[in-house]
């Protein structure tokens, strides 16, 4: 990670325990997800600021122009590998256990939204998705039901996650419900469309029968939950939408919960595939796997489930 990062193994640990540095422990390892990383690397190389935020904007940019840039994908399966897509840190473990398996897989970081998308074109083989829908007060399937209508998939159950406020420290401004968004004086700092965080929020402001747009702040959006925990520990924003386990080991902000949503591992079911789905519905059910997961601080009681199949 210092060699990644071009900094000192001592700053790599310094920054992990501030929180600046996403990180998760098992036992005495501390271990990194490459997304965060990866955006973290991102933010030093523009220095932060401005620059960062335009450097993100064009990537963004881009990817909505070309329709989610599958051209990597396309590359991965002309070398006959699948694609897994999703930026929690189970998507690295089911891409590795895959490989260990000899099924040859490619992990991609890509938002929730825009995974259950590239599922129904057929540039990913699956998606690991946290999306909450208000309506039903249901978790990933209601998506998986409107993106990829028609197509013969696979969801299973993986783990809960809690999602809530980061605040300052004491939660000065006492936010501790969705309604408190709405009040004249509290800045948001958002999340990018079609992250898991940002589609909850907005589902939480339809459910209030509000406008989002209003909320201060909502149009500035950052890259993800360590960006967002940054500004609200600088004070540049009151608040804003993350998942628990990302900010659980920053000293500089609070956390407030406010809805559980399950992390969930929607899977393609062509001949292709055939393989690949056996082995994540063996694999998501076993003991060993929910080891691992035991050993990250997750809820396994319902892992490996079927909540939904066509």
């Amino acid at each position: 990670m210092a060699a990644m990062l071009h900094i000192g193994k001592n700053a790599v640990y310094e920054r992990a325990k501030s929180g600046e540095l996403a990180s998760y422990r098992i036992g005495r390892k501390l271990l990194f997800n490459r997304a965060d990383v990866e955006a973290y690397a991102t933010s030093l190389r523009y220095g932060g600021g401005a620059a960062a935020e335009e450097a993100a904007a064009a990537a963004h940019d881009a990817d909505v122009l070309t329709g989610g840039a599958p051209a990597f994908a396309e590359g991965a399966r002309r070398g006959g590998a699948f694609t897994i897509l999703g930026t929690d840190i189970v998507s690295d473990i089911a891409s590795n256990r895959m490989n260990a398996a000899g099924l040859a897989s490619t992990h991609l970081y890509e938002s929730d939204y825009q995974s259950l998308a590239r599922l129904y074109f057929g540039s990913a083989d699956i998606a690991f998705t946290q999306l909450y829908d208000h309506r039903s007060n249901a978790c990933n399937v209601p998506f998986v039901e409107k993106l990829a209508p028609g197509a013969s998939v696979c969801t299973i159950r993986i783990a809960p996650r809690t999602f809530g406020f980061v605040v300052a420290p004491g939660n000065p401004r006492r936010i501790a419900s969705w309604g408190a968004l709405l009040r004249e004086g509290v800045t948001l700092a958002n999340q990018r469309l079609g992250s898991a965080a940002r589609i909850l929020l907005d589902e939480k402001v339809i459910s209030m029968d509000a406008r989002a747009e209003p909320i201060e702040g909502y149009a500035h959006t950052c890259e993800n939950d360590q960006a967002v925990a940054q500004e609200v520990a600088a004070g540049i924003a009151d608040v804003g939408v993350v998942c628990e386990r990302s900010v659980a080991f920053n000293p500089n902000v609070e956390f407030v919960p406010l809805q559980t949503v399950w992390l969930d591992a929607t899977v393609t079911k062509t001949e292709r595939t055939r393989a690949l789905v056996r082995k994540l519905k063996s694999d998501a059910a076993s003991n060993e796997f929910r080891a691992l997961l035991r050993d990250l601080g997750e809820d396994v009681r319902q892992t490996g489930s079927i909540v939904y199949e066509s």
